[in-house]
């Protein structure tokens, strides 16, 4: 399970690219699990895995 802060720490050494596929990997993901801004549902992608 990947912590949030290591995340955050492995996203900010990422080329300016690389962060951009990262932000468009994000909203592929939200539109998998039916999340939306301001949704009620949800759902932590980092940590929810079982």
């Amino acid at each position: 399970m990947m912590r949030q802060e290591n995340f955050l720490h492995d996203y900010s050494t990422l080329s300016p690219e690389a962060k951009h596929q990262v932000a468009d990997f994000i909203a592929f993901l939200k539109t998998c699990y039916g999340i939306r801004d301001g949704n009620e549902k949800k759902t932590d992608l980092l940590t929810s895995r079982s």
